[in-house]
């Protein structure tokens, strides 16, 4: 704020020459009316007529400071002083010039010496109370300007400073207060309607601030930085144009107005001009080359007219002069991500991470991101993460992060959406793979389902397109009403779904009911060879994806990065926990510890991995299948059953011993193992129960991807079945190979025997 020219109201000695002293009031006539040049040739005549004339040099000086011609105006209050030493407002003013220049204890000597020569000299105090404001001392500042105010009720300039600190203490009410007696005690104060302008529009009296600034504009018609505060209220009033001309004067009235051609540009911007936009943005850096902030609006601009390499240019500008912009490095990462260079995009969005920690907005677009790339855990930690920093904002919170209270209300209503849409999505595919699948129409049916599911859940991750602050608010309520339509759509499909629950639960029925018809049928003494097949498929195979699943839940739900092996005291303990709770379908418990890690040996055997990561490796597939199948504990258990039991069925009568296999070593340490605690270890039957349970993990983890992609319509019961015929079709003639090269080396050992 531009200091006010106070002229020193004691009374003084009358100049030794009275033509002197007319020329000294014709010279604070020309002040008044801003006439400075008029005003120092009446000046410079007084001080010619009369060289000691003290009050002369004083008013001289003031005339060069409003000139900004300090050192001149530091010599002249030099002057006065030193040709009258108790001219107390010489000290004042010369107090004013060392503040302007820095020179802040030098500036309180002088306003310590006025108050020495004049202890009511209420202006000292107040040049004092601004001292101690810049210093910090802010108690010490307002009880220095409730003093000068208890000295002089009319010290407009004690007032005014006092509203100043008052509204930089967030007390509003009283700033506004000491603006309103300011101006009550002097009307013609340009600078004193300026400011509660500034305070009027904060508090969203905008009507006000414009008379105001109006007021101040009349008063002082050469102030380039109350047209541009009236032209950044305007454009708030979407007064675009009249805001347009009140930056052009600014600029008319200083050139080198950065602010100036800031704010026109992010107005022509706004008005869809951006080839004039960029063109102020160019002065700016004309200006001064090292301006961050033009090269971030320039790049913001250039991202807009989707000229890509100079945007990342001049994000890249921006980062090398301002290494903590975190907005130039969000915009660098949304660019970076729209041309498909998604590892830099990511770094760049997590560093404005980094710069501006729990940033709602930056969180926000992370999770977007990942949503585009279908990471839905991602998704989840970081949209829940924005939205609970956007619970627990403080107010300075919100000016730290820049976001508007449009910015946060759109960020919180578009998560909480996006959370339902996916809660729906996840009930949806529930619901759909619990249809029965009897016939060919059911299977069509539940495909038809599938598919509106997978077409809404990709429209939703085209539509979270991530987004800065300056997205315009037409295009957040667009973004909102296309994930309401969809939510709609998910809505009406889960009311057709509903619809069916009563086919839902007589599947369900059906299942329990074909199972204890199933196992009654196998428990007779004519299928005991399929019983023992059976039983040990189904309990292997069943407790096995069992543990992966607990497993992962245990290991990874905390910490992703886990580092995992199969033997660690960890591992063991979830799996102690896991078998105590045993299975419906078989009273025997599973043996642990060593036939756990017997089994991950056999499902390692010819992988080139290191031990840790096979077996995380293994975890994660195993789970991810039963994720996408949509498969409880209990859903599990049935599934395996159903597969066990159809499995049984292929085994004929009569086996005296399995077939040679690559699991064959490691079916024969368990079976030895297990002989202790169940009867039919050693049987072929409980061995080929083994090694299928083996060739179906095995098949598993080996075609994840497949089998997520493709086969998740089916039964998970069909997946198992499937492993087993494939495995029999892909190794049938790989068997009768070996059977005759077998038979060729018998016959050759035959021959040489006989020799």
């Amino acid at each position: 704020m531009q200091k006010p020219i106070i002229l020193n109201k004691s009374k003084t000695e009358p100049p030794n020459n009275e033509l002197a002293f007319y020329h000294l009031q014709q010279s604070e006539k020309l002040i008044q009316n801003n006439q400075m040049d008029h005003a120092q040739e009446e000046i410079n005549k007084a001080l010619k007529l009369d060289p000691k004339y003290a009050e002369a040099y004083q008013l001289r000086g003031l005339i060069h400071f409003k000139k900004e011609e300090k050192l001149k105006a530091l010599d002249d209050l030099n002057q006065a002083i030193f040709h009258n030493p108790s001219l107390v407002s010489s000290f004042y003013h010369r107090a004013t010039i060392y503040q302007k220049n820095q020179m802040l204890d030098k500036a309180l000597e002088d306003c310590d010496l006025a108050i020495k020569l004049n202890p009511d000299y209420a202006l000292a105090y107040s040049k004092k109370g601004s001292l101690m404001k810049i210093k910090g001392r802010l108690d010490e500042a307002l009880d220095l300007y409730s003093k000068a105010i208890g000295l002089d009720k009319n010290c407009a300039n004690a007032f005014l400073h006092r509203a100043l600190l008052f509204k930089e203490i967030r007390q509003l009410e009283k700033a506004l207060k000491d603006y309103n007696q300011a101006i009550e005690i002097n009307q013609n104060n340009p600078n004193a309607y300026f400011n509660r302008g500034v305070l009027l529009k904060e508090i969203g009296e905008y009507e006000q601030a414009l008379q105001d600034y109006n007021r101040a504009i009349q008063l002082n018609p050469t102030n380039s930085i109350t047209f541009l505060n009236r032209g950044v209220l305007l454009s708030n009033m979407n007064q675009k144009e009249r805001a347009l001309k009140d930056y052009d004067k600014a600029i008319e009235i200083n050139p080198e107005y950065s602010n100036a051609y800031l704010n026109r540009a992010l107005l022509l911007c706004d008005m869809d001009q951006i080839g004039k936009a960029v063109k102020d943005c160019n002065s700016i850096i004309k200006i001064n080359k090292h301006d961050a902030n033009a090269y971030f609006n320039r790049g913001f601009l250039f991202d807009k007219l989707d000229q890509r390499q100079q945007a990342l240019d001049d994000y890249t500008q921006t980062i090398e002069i301002n290494p903590k912009d975190s907005r130039a490095f969000i915009n660098r990462g949304l660019l970076h991500w729209r041309m498909q260079e998604k590892e830099k995009a990511m770094k760049d969005c997590f560093t404005a991470l980094e710069i501006c920690p729990n940033n709602p907005l930056y969180l926000t677009i992370i999770g977007d991101l990942y949503f585009q790339d279908l990471q839905y855990e991602k998704v989840h930690q970081y949209f829940n993460e924005a939205l609970k920093n956007i619970e627990g904002m403080q107010p300075e919170d919100q000016t730290k992060w820049g976001l508007s209270d449009g910015n946060i209300s759109f960020i919180k209503i578009k998560l909480q959406i996006l959370q339902e849409i996916e809660r729906d999505i996840i009930l949806a595919k529930k619901q759909i793979s619990q249809l029965p699948m009897i016939s060919a129409q059911d299977q069509n049916q539940a495909n038809e389902y599938f598919e509106r599911v997978e077409r809404i859940g990709r429209s939703v991750s085209i539509i979270v397109s991530p987004n800065n602050e300056s997205q315009k608010p037409e295009m957040q309520q667009n973004m909102i009403k296309q994930f309401q339509e969809m939510q709609q759509q998910l809505k009406q499909l889960q009311q057709q779904l509903q619809q069916q629950n009563q086919v839902i639960n007589k599947i369900q029925n059906l299942d329990n009911f074909q199972l204890e018809f199933m196992m009654e049928e196998l428990k007779k003494p004519r299928n005991k060879h399929q019983f023992i097949y059976y039983k040990s498929l189904f309990w292997r195979l069943y407790f096995y994806m069992h543990a992966m699943q607990e497993l992962s839940t245990n290991l990874f739900q905390v910490n992703k990065e886990a580092f995992v092996e199969s033997t660690s005291e960890k591992v063991a303990s979830i799996l102690q926990k896991v078998f105590k709770v045993g299975s419906k379908a078989l009273e025997q418990l599973p043996i642990i510890g060593e036939a756990f890690n017997i089994i991950n040996s056999a499902l390692d055997f010819g992988i080139e991995y290191q031990k840790d990561a096979k077996f995380k490796r293994r975890i994660i597939r195993l789970t991810n299948i039963m994720k996408v199948f949509a498969i409880t504990p209990s859903d599990l258990e049935k599934e395996v059953q159903f597969a066990a039991i159809e499995l049984s069925k292929l085994q004929e009568p009569g086996m005296k011993e399995i077939p040679m296999s690559k699991f064959t070593q490691f079916v024969e340490k368990l079976s030895v193992l297990e002989n202790s605690q169940e009867e039919y270890s050693r049987d072929p039957y409980w061995k080929k129960g083994t090694v299928d349970s083996l060739i179906i993990l095995k098949y598993l983890e080996d075609n994840n991807d497949v089998i997520i992609l493709e086969d998740q319509h089916k039964k998970l019961r069909q997946v198992f079945i499937d492993a087993i015929l494939k495995n029999q079709n892909s190794s049938s003639n790989t068997m009768k190979k070996s059977e005759k090269q077998i038979s060729k080396d018998k016959e050759e050992n035959d021959k040489c025997k006989i020799q």
